[in-house]
């Protein structure tokens, strides 16, 4: 992620640009914010938001990241001590309350920055975003039914496959945005919808 800053200054200087872009892609919209505004907004000169992203729209990919992860820390989802967590459990129930602990707060950190990024999509290099994105998550999915597939309770009538179709659908922004942004659902509602369709898809009444 990013052209350089792999020093610790480095590494908190470009989480500083993320923290001033994010709030103003929030606030403005993608458009709107200019790579000076950033640069001034986290104190830095365009020259060095420049040479730690390339580009606005690698600030707004980081903005992604960030959010979806809770941190700066360029750590791969699969590689997150949470995914161990899933991966140790002996059964695909536990598995359950762990993966939807943390993808739904993840869902719930991102989707404001998503709703820029959907909003934005008329922009070519947004647009190339947008498809770079999604192919990051449906592996995201993808890595967490690998965790799953196999644990005694896991549902044998759902395919590995139609797995990952489902938890793409349901651990989603889009899903988040209809549920609780257009119909006014509290997070813990979100929350445990997610989990009972989860389990009736994934998971079996009694472990094998």
């Amino acid at each position: 992620m990013g052209r350089s800053g792999k020093t610790p200054k480095g590494l908190a200087t470009r989480a500083r640009i993320v923290e001033a872009a994010t709030g103003m892609f929030l606030d403005r919209g993608y458009v709107a914010t200019t790579v000076a505004a950033i640069a001034k907004g986290s104190g830095v000169s365009a020259q060095a938001v420049y040479l730690a992203f390339g580009s606005k729209t690698a600030i707004l990919k980081a903005a992604v990241d960030f959010a979806a992860a809770g941190d700066a820390n360029e750590i791969a989802m699969a590689a997150r001590p949470w995914m161990d967590q899933v991966r140790a459990c002996t059964d695909v129930a536990a598995a359950l309350d762990i993966v939807v602990e943390h993808a739904a707060a993840s869902v719930e950190r991102s989707s404001p920055i998503y709703e820029v990024i959907r909003t934005a999509s008329a922009d070519p290099e947004v647009a190339q975003l947008t498809a770079d994105i999604t192919a990051q998550r449906l592996e995201s999915v993808r890595d967490i039914i690998v965790s799953l597939w196999g644990k005694p309770g896991f549902n044998p009538a759902t395919t590995f496959e139609e797995a990952v179709a489902i938890g793409y659908m349901l651990i989603s922004p889009e899903m988040f945005r209809l549920l609780v942004t257009d119909c006014g659902w509290t997070l813990p509602r979100w929350r445990s919808y997610l989990r009972d369709c989860l389990e009736a898809q994934m998971q079996v009444s009694t472990p094998a």
